[in-house]
């Protein structure tokens, strides 16, 4: 029986696609498959990976599980040498099925906290800080594993909960918009204060009525859900007359894939509407769009993703415009396609233009 393993990341190349269906095949009599015990901070891991794997492909996968980039993993192998070349196979190292491997290294969130917590030492007290840091374009980005992800979604799928606020109209498509630097800049500052409204983006009001004729809005915010609920309150989005929010998703509704950016691997958070079209089978990636201003949110779904540009107070929010151009272009798609899927959001811009000036 052929079973659905991790693979190496896809670059588009040739050879790397013929290595990639290297670590899922199997061999008729004889399992070509190992089962290691990963054995990291007192807990264990079962992976399942191809005999024909490297040991880079071990890395990565280890990184999958336990978030221990590559660079900062020591597996304890028989390997003669300091240490052990990517391109090593995993049968030249006489592992076992079910050998338990030890793993050593600092999880990438433990690094990543450590980082930020300097940094917040380094600035005023209560700063809010940006993750502009780290986000990926079409050109410079490959997921690693989809079966990994997939996975990963299934499991969010059964334990994720949606509150339904206003149920879903027939015939409406799908918008899924982000909150902070795409409808508004927040500051816990100006909660409860006569200043709250400077938190918007310029026309977001606007903008939420006129898309709300054609779409049903879901806001997914990289959040905990008391900052997500105290934003749509203060905001006024939960009591407007002209427009209603169906639901609305916060960060537990997340999960971390593992992506390669200019061949470099990255374990990140995703925002996949294919926890949105398990529950609403109305809604599909040809009638829904995601709006966000950090592209690497859309990894699972591409094809529905549109990135704007970061909002921030302190950068002329009068100029910005962006919002009343995106329902422009929202509209437009909305009257004259039935499938979304054949279109490229990445060009919003230019399919705009074409059509206002003809």
């Amino acid at each position: 029986m052929e079973k659905d393993l991790a693979s190496k990341p896809n670059s588009g190349s040739e050879s790397e696609k013929a290595e990639k269906d290297n670590l899922v095949e199997t061999m008729d009599g004889e399992s070509s498959t190992l089962t290691l015990i990963l054995v990291w901070h007192g807990k264990k891991f079962e992976l399942e990976i191809s005999k024909n794997a490297t040991y880079k492909d071990l890395q990565l996968l280890c990184y999958s599980e336990t978030s221990v980039r590559p660079e900062n993993q020591k597996l304890f192998l028989r390997y003669k040498g300091n240490s052990c070349p990517d391109d090593v196979h995993l049968s030249e190292l006489g592992l076992k099925n079910r050998q338990k491997l030890k793993l050593i290294g600092t999880a990438e969130d433990e690094v990543e906290a450590l980082e930020i917590s300097h940094r917040i030492a380094q600035t005023e007290v209560g700063l809010v800080l940006d993750d502009f840091d780290w986000d990926i374009n079409p050109g410079n980005y490959t997921l690693w594993s989809r079966a990994d992800a997939d996975r990963a979604l299934v499991k969010m799928v059964n334990r994720m909960e949606v509150n339904i606020i206003n149920p879903p109209r027939q015939g409406k498509r799908l918008l899924v918009l982000d909150l902070d630097h795409t409808l508004l800049h927040f500051s816990r500052h100006m909660v409860n204060t006569s200043k709250h409204n400077e938190m918007l983006r310029p026309y977001m009001h606007k903008f939420l009525e006129r898309v709300y004729r054609h779409y049903d809005i879901v806001i997914w915010s990289q959040t905990k859900w008391t900052w997500v609920e105290i934003k749509l309150t203060e905001l006024g989005m939960l009591s407007n007359s002209k427009y209603s929010i169906c639901f609305a998703l916060d960060d537990s509704s997340m999960f971390k894939v593992v992506g390669f950016k200019n061949g470099k691997p990255k374990r990140h958070k995703v925002k996949a509407l294919g926890l949105i079209w398990a529950r609403f089978h109305h809604w599909t990636r040809q009638n829904s769009v995601h709006i966000d201003d950090l592209a690497r949110n859309f990894a699972m779904n591409p094809e529905c993703g549109l990135k704007c540009k970061p909002f921030r107070r302190d950068k002329e929010p009068e100029q910005d415009t962006e919002l009343l151009r995106i329902a422009a272009y929202l509209e437009l798609i909305a009257t004259k396609h039935g499938d979304f899927s054949i279109l490229d959001h990445n060009e919003w811009q230019k399919y705009l233009d074409d059509h206002e000036n003809r």
